[in-house]
Formats: structure tokens, sequence, C-alpha cells
């Protein structure tokens, strides 16, 4: 079954002459001795006209970005804006409770958050998903 994990962790394209790994497998290859260093080095000697290329995770243009919104922040804001007393104060606190024992707590709660202050939310652009990257970036891995 390990090799099967392994073979996740990078791919052959023939075709195009490459090597394609993930971020995890070139880190987990820096160490030295480790199976993943030791499969690198073999694929270097079995495929040596091969460039090697880092495989990146192709990134949404468009998609919002709410980074550091954390439970604290929420509930925060909605003290700032609506009061200690207020309705949706009241419903935080209820949900927050709910969902303590639940899967997938933070996208409930975010979700329900987002919905309350949509209007806030709704024009801000996080600049970081706006950066295009390529899907492959060619490692130049010195002999």
């Amino acid at each position: 079954m390990k090799n099967n994990k392994m073979s996740r962790e990078y791919n052959i394209d023939y075709i195009a002459g490459t090597i394609t790994v993930t971020k995890k497998f070139l880190k987990a290859a820096g160490v030295f001795g480790s199976n993943e260093y030791t499969l690198l080095k073999q694929l270097r000697a079995d495929y040596p006209d091969f460039a090697f290329a880092q495989k990146e995770i192709a990134k949404k243009n468009g998609k919002q970005s709410h980074k550091n919104l954390t439970f604290k922040k929420m509930r925060e804001h909605i003290i700032i804006r609506d009061g200690e007393e207020s309705e949706r104060l009241k419903r935080y606190d209820y949900l927050m409770e709910f969902y303590k024992t639940h899967a997938g707590r933070y996208a409930k709660i975010k979700s329900w958050y987002l919905e309350q202050y949509k209007d806030e939310y709704k024009t801000e652009e996080d600049t970081e998903s706006k950066v295009e990257t390529e899907n492959n970036k060619v490692l130049a891995l010195s002999r």
C-alpha cells in the first residue's frame, strides 16, 4: 500500500519528459536517507534527461478569501456592529454551542456570519487570490 501512496506523490510524463512531484514530497526528499530521498535519487538515475516540476494547486481567480476570520473576530465584530444584547450575538453564541461537537463547525458558523453581513464582505477583494500562478513550476535541481 505504501507504494500506492508514494505514486501519488509524483507523476512521470513520458511525452513531455517531466516528473511532477508534490511540495510535500520535495520537502521529505530534502531529508537525507528518507524514503523520498532514495526515491528521488532513483528517479533521477532512471530518467536523467527528464526535468522535475513541482505540482501546484490551481487557484481560482475571483475566489473571495476571508483570511484571519476567526471565531473571536466574528464575535467582536457582531458586538461592535450590533451591541452586546443584540439578537445576532445571541444567535451566534447559540450556534457556537450547538455546533460545538459537529464536524465542519467553522464552515457552518462562517457561512451564517457571512450571510448576516454579506453587504460588508461583498465588495472586499483578496488581492492574494488574484495572483495568477502557473500550474507547474520547473525546478532547477542540480546534479
